[in-house]
C-alpha cells in the first residue's frame, strides 16, 4: 500500500548513507528453449514509503536481484516511474523488455516527464519481447489509492505466456475483495494457455477471496497453483510476518512449483522467487 507507519529510522539512515548502487552484471543470460524450468521474481519495492523515491540504489538492487536469480519474469510493485525507467535501462542489455502502469501518483517520486510525471504503480520485465500489453483498472473505493492489473504476452520457457502483475488494496473497505474477484474473473478463463500472475495481493492464503485463484487441489475454485505448492508458505511481509506476495501458475500447464522468500533491508517486503516447470507443447 502507499502509506505505512513504523518504518525504522535506522534502516532509512543506513540506506541513505550509500548513494551508489551495487555493480550490475548485465551480460545476457543464456536461455535454452529445451529447458522447461522458469523463474519468476515478484518484489514490492516499497519505492515511496521505504525508499522515498530514491532511484539509483533502489533500481540497482531490483535489477541485480533479477539477474542473480536468472528470472525469466520480473514483477515489481510500489514502483515510481523514474525507478522503473532505471531498472529497464539496467536490464535491457540482458535482453529484457519492460512495461509499466501507474495506479496513482506519489509526491516523493521524481516528476519524470509530462506523460508519466510522478506515476506510481506496477511493472513487468520479461526476457525477450513483450507484446499486447493490457492495463485493467481494478474496483477501488473512492478516495483510496488506485489499483491496476498489468498484463503482457511473452515467450517464457519456450511457450507463449500471458504474464500479469497486481497490487491489491490492503483492506476490504478500500476494495480488496472486489479487486480479487475482478482479477480472478479476468485471469481464470485464460488458463487454457500458459498464464503467470503474481504480486502483492495484500491477503493471507486463508483469506476467502484467495480461493478464486487457488485450484481445487488446495481448497479453492480457481485454476492456478501457487509457487509454494500448498495454500501457505513462508512469510513475505516483515511487518507481522504474513505471506502477502504470490506467484501463481496456470494449473495443468506448469508443474513442480517451488518458492524462496528472500529477506532484504531495501523493503518491508521480501523478494519472492517462484519457479515451475512449464510443460512443452
Amino acid at each position: 500500500m502507499l502509506l505505512r507507519t513504523g518504518v525504522a529510522v535506522a534502516l532509512l539512515t543506513l540506506l541513505a548513507n550509500s548513494a551508489a548502487g551495487p555493480a550490475i552484471d548485465a551480460r545476457p543470460v543464456s536461455v535454452s528453449h529445451q529447458a522447461a524450468r522458469v523463474s519468476v521474481m515478484s518484489f514490492n519495492v516499497c519505492g515511496v514509503v521505504c525508499r522515498r523515491g530514491e532511484v539509483t540504489r533502489t533500481s540497482a538492487y531490483a535489477a541485480q536481484t533479477a539477474l542473480r536469480y536468472k528470472a525469466s519474469v520480473v514483477l515489481l510493485q510500489e514502483l515510481c516511474y523514474s525507478q522503473f525507467v532505471r531498472v529497464r535501462t539496467l536490464l535491457r542489455p540482458a535482453g529484457y523488455s519492460a512495461v509499466f502502469a501507474a495506479g496513482t501518483r506519489a509526491g516523493t517520486c521524481d516528476n519524470h516527464d509530462r506523460k508519466h510525471g510522478t506515476g506510481f504503480g506496477v511493472a513487468i520485465l520479461v526476457r525477450g519481447q513483450a507484446t499486447g500489453n493490457v492495463v485493467r483498472r481494478l474496483p477501488t473505493t473512492a478516495g483510496t489509492e488506485g489499483r491496476v492489473l498489468l498484463g503482457t504476452n511473452a515467450t517464457v520457457g519456450g511457450r507463449r505466456t500471458f504474464v500479469a502483475v497486481v497490487h491489491m488494496s490492503p483492506s476490504v473497505r478500500a476494495g480488496l475483495s472486489r479487486q480479487l474477484r475482478a482479477a480472478a474473473s479476468y485471469l481464470n478463463p485464460r488458463t487454457r494457455h500458459p498464464v503467470i500472475v503474481g504480486g502483492d495481493f495484500n491477503a493471507r492464503p486463508s483469506y476467502a477471496g484467495m480461493s478464486r485463484f487457488y485450484s481445487r487441489s488446495t481448497g479453492g475454485v480457481g485454476r492456478f497453483i501457487e509457487a509454494s505448492r500448498l495454500r501457505g508458505g513462508a512469510p513475505t511481509f516483515d511487518v507481522g510476518g504474513a505471506k502477502l506476495d504470490y506467484v501463481f501458475f496456470a494449473e495443468g500447464l506448469f508443474e513442480q512449483p517451488s518458492a524462496v522468500s528472500v529477506p532484504t533491508a531495501m523493503s518491508d517486503h521480501r523478494v519472492y522467487i517462484g519457479s515451475a516447470a512449464i510443460r512443452p507443447l
